[in-house]
């Protein structure tokens, strides 16, 4: 091994790591190579935790593994520090929570040895592990299959995108490369991968080596990665990257690189600094482009890492194009710079919600085609009963899936609506007209519409009328009762064979029962006891008009028993139970106030394909749980959420939904929420404050489904900074005694796993109860939670306290605006502490009553305040 002491150096960076490191170090322990040829080096980052001792024992049962203890400096400082201490011929890393296979080691050093001279860096592959789950693997290994050394000069290896260390480099001592140290840089591992790559521009890849990878839970990993946090050091670092090929071809493995970090960043919502001020803002956006500019459009097209979607969103991004349209009658192409980069023959048709009822046939749809990007709005034809002559115009409108796969608008899709009549129609297909031709187009139903083209279920019975797509055509005629009775046995028959329980759901729902002709099911959350869903089913159940009214539990029943009669308890179903399943087939109502699917569906959108064929297909009423003020158009709009009838309170909501949700006035219901009903508006407040801010997603972490506590994050947080200083500051206290008041402080329940976290010294603020009455508050303060708008029905002075704004505005919270700007909405918006006692001080000041331009606008906010809500929700349902 000439003048080193092993064949090879294993870094593994420690920083409490108590609960994994066991079984890290044991993959190191299992290794093939012999123990001779390979060092250990346990770098201790200044771990609190039960990680040295760990260390301790290894270290004193294996020789070769080595401890190093050294202050907190990160992870980049640590793998630095093992560097300069390696004495392998190669240097490879592993990080604490993650393991290897027994022959990783010595598979990837012998590769090494065979190819030293052609390659600096070997890899070998990883699979992520989630969950305890293997997922898929990175969509470099759809080039890597074969060991060998790949040319990242050529094309078809540009997209190998080596950003993490599952790999082995040479030890050059001092000339060793060293992994950037900066701690508001968070892409070290692809900076030292791509600074190791760049001199011989090719790399080695062992096919023996396996690297499992852990998944840390999701909010923790992604909020580092947000531009909030990194978007300067970040453009810094691809900035140089790019200068440093002045006058020359930037190497497509580098362009590469550049297009999968504004492209998994721009999927995620993570890659623009939007809390930035206007003019900044521009001038980041424009940073970014400049670079793009410099990705050719072949790179962008063949990049398996890039949504074909997003590859026509980023090329039109580009200042630089020469874009022309060639169109035929059979054939549009669109071309940049004379090379072709889009063509096609037929335009999709993405049908979202399909429905036959009272003689109608209802759709939601919207045509999709990348196309759109390059071109002006098209015009879509309807055509009936193949009379082409007699083509009509459709309106169209722009959908809320040009937030496609991301929250900023990449695409260009549009939105119609259709409702026809039966009678007459035997058949029912789509034209585009594009600069003075016409496209044929076919047809994609998505999940929850009868039909299904990944499983080529093109057939539908429903009222008497038979229902069949072809690729570019629906066809509709009269049930013929043979023809439908053999279709459902063929159906039968298959389920039969291959699944019994799937075969008895679909068995007793395609029969006709008459007790459950008319069936409502009504919804709400688990985890909430009461409301929309449940006061309408109370409400409705006293009703004697037909309908067969069931309240759907999603949590234990015995929990919620007490909150029925002994009658309705007859009529709760437990959610997911068979009967909830054949009771939600059989449905003509779904009234939900939760609107998500796994909160009112018993089967996934993948359970569904196999009994849309017999669900009535039933209406869905959602109730909403609160004002939508939040502005997520890419979650909640029409053409999302296939949904009947939504329910609405205020005149801003008509509006918002129309201008911003895709909605149109047939599909709003103004009756207002049933839970306000029961606000007594007569009850005499007491003197507190209700101060209850929303959750924070970029403070919890996710493990599958559930939340993950994340206590240091939580701490060192601005949220906590700021509230904790408003809780108990002196001004604050003097404030509420000087008037006798108290302040209860209720965190969101996504968030109570932090409330010991607070040292409260002021004796008049309190931790609320879990369950609180708002009306019993004189004054309200929260943050961008729809709860206020509760508050602004019993026309309370409100203060909006939202001490982190900047990273809301940044989108750490999923979402960056709200629809109702919090400057300009119903109260005073602090941004620290002392803000909000200055807020708090004029309210009561002015009597505990809102100052007069916030009383102005909460008087004619609602539609209504008279207890009827209810009443006027019951009848706009049971006309319909």
């Amino acid at each position: 091994m000439n003048d080193y002491e092993y064949k090879v150096t294993m870094i593994v960076p420690i920083y409490n790591m108590q609960n994994f490191l066991a079984g890290c170090l044991d993959s190191l322990a299992e290794q093939t190579i012999e123990a001779g040829q390979m060092e250990v080096l346990m770098i201790d980052d200044g771990s609190t935790d039960d990680s040295m001792s760990i260390m301790e024992k290894y270290a004193e049962k294996y020789h070769y593994m080595k401890i190093f203890h050294k202050e907190n400096e990160g992870l980049s400082m640590t793998r630095n520090y093992g560097i300069a201490r390696a004495k392998g011929k190669y240097i490879m890393y592993i990080d604490a929570d993650d393991t290897i296979s027994p022959e990783t080691v010595k598979s990837v050093v012998d590769f090494f040895d065979d190819h030293y001279d052609q390659v600096d860096l070997v890899t070998y592959k990883e699979i992520p592990i989630k969950n305890g789950m293997p997922v898929k693997p990175h969509f470099r290994y759809n080039t890597l299959h074969h060991s060998g050394v790949y040319d990242l000069t050529k094309l078809q290896n540009a997209f190998i995108t080596q950003t993490r260390v599952n790999i082995c480099v040479k030890n050059m001592g001092e000339k060793n490369i060293l992994f950037d140290t900066n701690r508001e840089f968070r892409h070290e591992d692809q900076k030292y991968c791509t600074q190791v790559l760049q001199d011989k521009m090719k790399i080695g890849y062992c096919n023996k080596g396996m690297y499992y990878y852990l998944h840390q839970p999701e909010s923790i990993v992604r909020t580092y990665f947000y531009a909030y946090y990194i978007f300067e050091s970040t453009m810094a670092y691809w900035e140089e990257l790019f200068a440093g090929y002045e006058g020359k071809e930037i190497p497509k493995y580098i362009q590469a690189l550049y297009l999968h970090d504004v492209s998994w960043k721009t999927r995620s919502d993570i890659l623009m600094p939007y809390h930035y001020g206007e003019d900044r803002f521009n001038e980041a956006k424009k940073r970014v482009l400049t670079l793009l500019n410099k990705v050719d459009d072949d790179v962008i097209l063949m990049h398996p890492g890039v949504d074909n979607f997003h590859r026509h969103y980023f090329i039109n991004l580009k200042d630089n194009n020469e874009i022309k349209m060639l169109s035929g009658p059979n054939n549009i192409a669109i071309t940049n710079h004379g090379s072709l980069v889009y063509t096609a023959k037929k335009i999709e048709i993405i049908v979202r919600y399909f429905k036959v009822k009272k003689g109608k046939l209802k759709m939601v749809a919207f045509v999709k085609s990348a196309l759109f990007n390059y071109v002006d709005q098209p015009t879509l034809y309807i055509i009936k009963n193949k009379k082409y002559d007699k083509a009509e115009e459709l309106e169209l409108r722009d959908s809320s899936w040009n937030y496609y796969r991301a929250k900023t608008e990449t695409n260009h899709f549009y939105l119609f609506e259709l409702e026809l009549d039966l009678k007459s129609l035997k058949s029912l297909e789509f034209q585009i007209g594009i600069d003075g031709n016409c496209y044929d187009t076919y047809f994609y139903f998505m999940p929850r519409t009868p039909f299904r083209n990944k499983i080529k279920k093109k057939e539908y019975y429903k009222d008497g009328k038979h229902f069949e797509f072809g690729t570019s055509i629906l066809y509709i005629d009269n049930e013929k009762p043979l023809e439908k009775k053999q279709y459902l046995k063929k159906i039968r028959r298959r389920f039969r064979k291959t699944n019994k329980r799937k075969w008895l759901i679909r068995n007793i729902c395609s029969r006709r029962i008459r007790r459950y002709e008319n069936v409502w099911l009504y919804h709400d959350c688990k985890g909430v006891k009461k409301d929309n869903g449940y006061y309408q089913f109370i409400h409705d159940f006293k009703k004697r008009d037909g309908v067969r009214r069931y309240y759907v539990v999603n949590d234990e029943l015995y929990k919620v028993r007490k909150l029925f009669t002994f009658r309705q308890r007859r009529r709760l179903v437990r959610f997911g139970s068979l009967k909830h399943k054949f009771l939600f087939l059989k449905a003509q109502k779904i009234i939900t106030a939760y609107i998500e699917i796994n909160n009112y569906s018993p089967f996934t959108n993948k359970q569904f394909i196999h009994y849309s064929d017999v669900s009535n297909h039933p209406d869905i009423i959602y109730l909403q749980h609160g004002v939508l003020h939040c502005h997520v158009p890419w979650k909640y709009s029409l053409d999302r959420l296939g949904i009947d009838k939504e329910v609405i309170s205020t005149p801003f909501e008509r509006e918002n939904l129309i201008n911003n949700y895709r909605f149109t006035d047939k599909h709003l219901i103004p009756c207002g929420m049933p839970r306000y009903d029961f606000i007594n508006t007569d009850e005499v407040p007491v003197n507190r404050i209700l101060f209850a801010p929303s959750w924070r997603k970029y403070l919890v972490g996710m493990e599958g489904t559930e939340w993950v506590t994340v206590e240091s994050k939580f701490l060192g947080s601005k949220f906590f900074e700021e509230t904790s200083k408003f809780l108990n500051s002196k001004e604050l206290h003097d404030l509420l005694e000087k008037h006798d008041f108290y302040l209860d402080f209720k965190l969101h329940p996504i968030l109570e796993r932090y409330k010991h976290l607070y040292e409260i010294t002021n004796d008049r603020v309190t931790l609320a109860e879990s369950v609180i009455s708002e009306t019993s508050y004189k004054i309200f303060m929260t943050d961008f939670s729809s709860f206020v708008f509760d508050f602004v029905y019993l026309e309370k002075p409100i203060v909006y306290f939202l001490p982190d704004n900047e990273m809301f505005r940044a989108g750490l919270n999923d979402y960056r605006e709200v629809d109702i700007p919090l400057d300009d909405a119903f109260g005073d918006l602090a941004l620290n502490a002392q803000d909000a006692v200055d807020a708090l001080q004029r309210i009561l000041d002015n009597d505990c009553k809102p100052l007069p331009k916030y009383a102005e606008k909460m008087k004619g906010f609602f539609y209504y305040k008279d207890n009827n809500q209810m009443d006027r929700l019951y009848e706009a349902l049971i006309n319909d």
